[in-house]
């Protein structure tokens, strides 16, 4: 397996990886979480979460993004607790067999 951790103003992005799946995680410090209504809305189009003033966005993001995640055979993820936020995409190695 390998890993590499790149710190970033927006959250902490680590990319792990072997022979089969490739994980990228963006984790960011969010006091507070996201409540579990909110996680079970997040990958729906048009859904957005608390926003703050003058956010702009249709909430098509992550569902786009989970979308293309599926196409390619892997998946898109939210893990919230009291101190962070986790969004992970699992992608295979190798693409899957239309």
């Amino acid at each position: 397996m390998t890993s590499a951790y790149a710190p970033r103003a927006a959250g902490d992005l680590l990319t792990t990886g072997s022979v089969d799946v490739v994980h990228r995680s963006v984790q960011r410090m969010s006091p507070g979480g996201l409540d579990p209504q909110a996680r079970l809305q997040l990958f729906r189009p048009f859904e957005r979460g608390r926003s703050r003033e003058g956010a702009q966005g249709l909430g098509l993001g992550l569902f786009i993004a989970a979308e293309i995640a599926k196409g390619h055979g892997g998946r898109l993820t939210v893990d919230s607790d009291a101190e962070q936020t986790r969004f992970t995409l699992r992608i295979p190695a190798a693409s899957p067999a239309h």
